[in-house]
């Protein structure tokens, strides 16, 4: 057995975290649902990403309210380069729970070319979201 073929028996497999969607008249609601892991957030980026793909809009309000857990600022970084890759240069709105850490996941959204701004309200998200850009 080599260190790769070691998984700690508190990992969380992909599995554990889902995403449903809601589609509005002018952007897409992820709305994502169970345990946090990195594993588990870029498998529900990259289907964001094919249902942006599929429904070809150019915004989306990822909902992370019922998300339990919290990773690592490093791994918040690689759910931000994620981000990017899946879901490009769309605008993306990020409503969490305002007990969570913000702004830890955009740099690296934005640097790949994502729109990206968390939000503590989806009122507030949304308001930004479908507004016309400036």
């Amino acid at each position: 057995m080599t260190p790769d073929d070691f998984e700690p028996p508190f990992a969380l497999s992909p599995g554990a975290i889902s995403v449903r969607f809601v589609h509005h008249a002018t952007y897409l609601e992820a709305v994502v649902s169970g345990f946090k892991s990195p594993a588990g957030a870029a498998a529900v980026v990259a289907k964001i990403g094919q249902e942006i793909r599929r429904v070809q809009v150019q915004r989306v309000l990822i909902d992370v309210r019922q998300v339990i857990g919290e990773m690592s600022a490093s791994d918040h970084a690689g759910v931000g380069a994620v981000l990017a890759h899946h879901i490009g240069s769309v605008r993306c709105a990020v409503v969490a729970r305002p007990d969570r850490p913000k702004g830890q996941i955009e740099p690296a959204a934005r640097q790949g070319g994502v729109d990206y701004k968390p939000f503590d309200e989806v009122e507030e998200a949304v308001e930004w979201l479908v507004a016309q850009d400036t």
